[in-house]
């Protein structure tokens, strides 16, 4: 991935070894009333099959009957004098055709462009994954005056010098919407004319809004593609003041395509439009479908059989202290929600403190004899490919397994695997000890080790991604910890020497306890308010389209699923309606998140890496978190900063 950032006001410009382990010697009444009062990463092939796997003819069609138009049309410029009032036209020449392919949703049959948040982050990480793919950033203030019903003047203005740098004149010609059944959006394709103009000495008044616009676009290095990709973050502000933030994504075709077309045969224009929608629909589809791997496609991975998948689980399962019994769930340790009521629990513990990552959660298993895997949140292995020198570090005297996140470096856009617990450690069952010899062992056995074989050459310096340990601090530190936390253009991030990736909250793991495999009630984690989310299983009934949500009972309770009934965003909910109508599977795991401003539930995403929703007091200890609302600057005062003596 070649990227180039810039502030510009210019738009133009084998047989696996059996190794065993030594031997070890009524707030749900709130709740409902509650809920009925009330969305970094690679198109991989489907685990499931789906519906929309290919692009629907229609769509290959539309834009085929589109991209004829262009043309047919690049003279009618000259036929609009009197739409332009008091703004002149343009220079011979300076006139150009455009064909863009907008998503967005239609409400009351008006198309309304834009994306949610987390699908624009998801969707920017997805193309900075391709080494293939070259990113331009132009950060502009752009005036927008109406000068008739489909076309407008924008103005680029330069704050500081006070000058207007650019003027064009924009009309949309033609267009055409449909629903996009692949993923929950719409898409409109647009043609327009731009036409450059000498741009006025001063700013006109009267203008209808002013966009501030962050733009991200992809192209293809080789020129493969025939279109670019724009991602354009943007904060509107109307005449009277008023303000919204929107997240926009784009396909425009590039001139040169677009100029072909008049010589191209029907077919071949087919052609092009057909490798657009292929590229489309996977790239949008990736939020929405199950997939082979959940990780990043860089990686070279490799989903084991059923058969080796039992095996490696036996094998994990052995290993792993504190289990109470073989299992075919996910054993990671998983902490509980940090309340008010979790505060004097770790006040009169002994706590350390870590930022909570934003990342891809994993187990990363070293065994001898056989190879190195990433295990994910279904309890699938993954043989890794290209980092078998890992075995002469970590397994001579048997097996490693390591508890992390893969997360990108965001500076190097580098991929790294972030430790922040270890279980067994060449053989030995670190995982039994208390939190600070973990820590040594992840410090000194493992990255220090791995950074010595680094420095000598024999790790490969192309090998899949980085180990390092997670930073930890005494409670104490608190504050030296969330001086590390930044906010960049409405995204957070952890940031020190070695680490730059985003994050969504706090840790807080005891010091005296051993590793404890799956649910852990002294592991607290804490979520900013607008990050807090769950899990739930949602049914879709195809005779009524009616979607039920459950989640998971306790074992004392029976285990199995139970309802339980929330209230989902009008929107949100049509949009999973139609995805879940396109799919074979009646069911998926889906992430919600709660607006405190409509009292409902929200869409976030499809969980593909997990196989079961939350348990129904995970959801319980997070709606609670949601209702307590309970801030970074007040757990700041309950852990008072500690005096550091010169």
């Amino acid at each position: 991935m070649h990227r180039e950032e810039r502030e510009d006001n210019n738009p133009r410009t084998t047989k696996r070894l059996k190794l065993t382990p030594p031997r070890s010697t009524n707030v749900l009444d709130v709740i409902e009333k509650s809920m009925k009062q009330t969305q970094k990463i690679m198109a991989q092939q489907p685990t499931k099959p789906i519906v929309v796997q290919k692009p629907d003819p229609n769509y290959v069609d539309s834009l085929v009957s589109m991209m004829l138009k262009v043309y047919g049309m690049e003279n009618i410029h000259e036929d609009d004098e009197e739409s332009r009032g008091t703004f002149p036209k343009g220079s011979p020449g300076n006139a150009k055709m455009e064909l863009e392919v907008r998503i967005g949703v239609k409400r009351e049959n008006q198309f309304i462009p834009g994306i949610r948040k987390e699908d624009f982050i998801a969707y920017k990480a997805l193309l900075r994954a391709d080494r293939d793919v070259v990113e331009t950033n132009v950060k502009q203030k752009v005036y927008n005056y109406s000068v008739c019903e489909f076309g407008q003047v924008r103005i680029v203005y330069d704050e500081e010098t006070q000058t207007c740098l650019s003027q064009d004149f924009k009309q949309r010609r033609d267009n055409d919407e449909m629903e996009l059944f692949c993923v929950p959006y719409a898409c409109r394709y647009s043609i327009s004319s731009e036409e450059m103009q000498d741009p006025p000495s001063e700013l006109p008044p009267a203008y209808k809004l002013v966009r501030h616009k962050n733009r991200y676009t992809f192209r293809k290095t080789d020129g493969s593609w025939a279109w670019k990709v724009e991602l354009t973050e943007v904060v509107t502000r109307t005449a009277d003041d008023s303000e919204a933030r929107n997240y926009e994504i784009e396909f425009e075709f590039e001139e040169e395509t677009l100029q072909m077309c008049r010589t191209l045969e029907k077919s071949e224009v087919k052609a092009i439009a057909t490798r657009f929608w292929d590229f489309a629909v996977k790239l949008l589809n990736r939020m929405y479908r199950p997939n082979d791997s959940h990780f990043d496609k860089s990686l070279s991975l490799r989903k084991v059989s059923e058969e080796e998948n039992k095996d490696l689980r036996e094998t994990a399962n052995a290993w792993i202290p504190n289990l109470a019994s073989q299992t075919d769930q996910f054993p990671g340790s998983l902490p509980a929600s940090f309340s008010r009521e979790s505060v004097f629990s770790v006040q009169k513990g002994n706590y350390m403190v870590s930022e909570k990552t934003d990342g891809i959660r994993c187990m990363l298993l070293i065994l001898q004899g056989s190879g190195v895997y990433l295990i994910d949140r279904q309890f699938d292995f993954y043989r890794l490919s290209g980092f078998d020198s890992l075995l002469e570090l970590f397994a001579t005297n048997g097996l490693t397994i390591l508890d992390g996140e893969l997360v990108t470096h965001v500076p190097s856009k580098r991929l790294m695997y972030l430790i922040f617990d270890i279980i067994v450690l060449n053989g030995d069952q670190i995982g039994k000890k208390p939190l600070m010899d973990r820590l040594t062992a992840i410090g000194s056995g493992v990255v220090g080790a791995y950074r010595s074989a680094l420095q000598k050459g024999t790790i490969p310096q192309d090998h899949p991604f980085t180990l390092i340990g997670k930073q930890f601090l005494q409670m104490g530190d608190l504050h030296k910890l969330t001086s590390m936390f930044k906010n960049i253009n409405g995204h957070r991030f952890y940031i020190d020497e070695r680490r730059h990736h985003q994050t969504d909250g706090l840790i807080f793991t005891p010091v005296n306890d051993p590793y404890i495999p799956k649910s852990c009630k002294r592991l607290y984690k804490w979520k900013f308010v607008d990050e807090l989310s769950i899990d739930l299983k949602a049914t879709y009934n195809r005779y009524n389209g009616i979607i039920t949500w459950s989640c998971v009972l306790p074992r004392e309770e029976g285990g199995g699923e139970q309802e339980f009934p929330i209230t989902v965003v009008t929107d949100d909910l049509q949009r999973l309606c139609r995805y879940m109508s396109a799919q074979k599977e009646n069911s998926a795991i889906v992430e919600l998140c709660f607006d405190q401003t409509h009292k409902m539930w929200k869409f976030k995403m499809i969980r593909t890496d997990k196989a079961s929703p939350n348990a129904k007091n995970t959801v319980q200890s997070t709606i609670k978190a949601i209702n307590e609302d309970l801030s970074m600057e007040e757990i700041q005062k309950v852990f008072p900063q500690k005096q550091h003596h010169k």
